[in-house]
């Protein structure tokens, strides 16, 4: 609920182009992937895009900003990638930048949940799950009382990789879900 409630106040500051801009980001697909794909394409540098997209991302960056200043807790978030590969059963497996001490730097907005299952219907065979602890980011989903805890990452975030193996959790219905997970620290302010 608390997140709730700083979601609307940071909102509420927002101006409407902010708003507009982040709404039009995450519902769009097509506009999701193009942004993604040019900030990875740029390195996450966003004075390389074109004066359009570079304005959008920009706005979004600062509706984030706005929302991180109304936010005084940690997170515990949720996100699948996909790898090029299928995932190994065993974390010695995986690649060497998902090993414990590499480093990654996200280069584009990063879409999470508070709830791992909310991510079941989108996991596959070649995908691992981040489990990222951070302050940072944009809460954008309800309140506790509905399913949807979604929460927007910033672009330039950095990670340390503490630790890789198979994570058990339980679904709202009570059965137990197991996956790939990834654990990850933000060492963004290091």
């Amino acid at each position: 609920k608390v997140r709730w409630v700083n979601k609307h106040k940071a909102q509420s500051r927002l101006p409407a182009v902010g708003y507009t801009a982040v709404k039009a980001l995450i519902d769009d697909p097509d506009r999701w992937n193009n942004v993604g794909e040019a900030l990875s394409k740029a390195r996450g540098d966003a004075q390389q895009l074109d004066e359009k997209m570079r304005s959008q991302v920009q706005r979004v960056d600062r509706a984030i900003q706005t929302a991180e200043r109304f936010n005084d807790r940690g997170h515990i978030l949720y996100c699948a990638v996909t790898l090029p590969h299928t995932v190994a059963q065993e974390a010695v497996n995986l690649p060497s930048t998902l090993q414990p001490g590499s480093r990654l730097e996200f280069d584009r907005h990063t879409m999470a949940t508070h709830a791992l299952h909310e991510l079941d219907p989108t996991v596959g065979e070649r995908d691992v799950v981040f489990e990222i602890e951070t302050g940072r980011g944009m809460y954008m989903g309800r309140s506790d009382t509905v399913d949807d805890t979604a929460h927007l990452l910033p672009r330039g975030v950095r990670f340390e990789v503490v630790s890789a193996g198979e994570g058990r959790y339980r679904r709202p219905d009570g059965s137990i879900g197991r996956r790939m997970i990834v654990q990850l620290r933000d060492i963004t302010e290091e």
